[in-house]
């Protein structure tokens, strides 16, 4: 799991680890969770519809995250409510010996953390003139 927040955080060569290790999928969850609708699209296609929720869930899309509730994936889904800060899911992690996702969780806070300060009026950020 190290290799897999390394490679949310922008490390090129965790993902390509991930790769070359047959761990496909955490790669294209990866690369998901980092903007790119072809690896979303490829975890469905492959046959991990719960990192695809995870990726949606983290988006602000409360279905997903119901479904990953409903589908028995708790962890995944306490893991996005931990990205955004929740103290219960924190500790319900830790509690429950998902410390891993914990960790995901972690690198995926600080990539966005990361992200909102190069833009920090998100995406509305993107329709203001550049100036050069």
């Amino acid at each position: 799991m190290e290799k897999l927040s390394a490679a949310i955080q922008g490390d090129e060569h965790a993902l390509q680890w991930l790769k070359d290790n047959s761990y496909a999928q955490l790669a294209d969850f990866s690369d998901a969770v980092n903007g790119d609708e072809y690896a979303f699209r490829n975890l469905m296609k492959e046959h991990y519809p719960e990192l695809a929720a995870v990726v949606d869930a983290l988006n602000g899309n409360d279905e997903a995250k119901k479904w990953l509730l409903m589908n028995g994936f708790r962890e995944y889904a306490a893991m996005c409510d931990a990205v955004e800060e929740s103290k219960g899911a924190v500790i319900w992690l830790v509690k429950s010996g998902f410390n891993e996702w914990l960790l995901i969780g972690k690198a995926i806070h600080a990539r966005q953390q990361r992200e909102q300060r190069k833009n920090p009026l998100g995406f509305l950020g993107g329709f203001l003139p550049k100036f050069r």
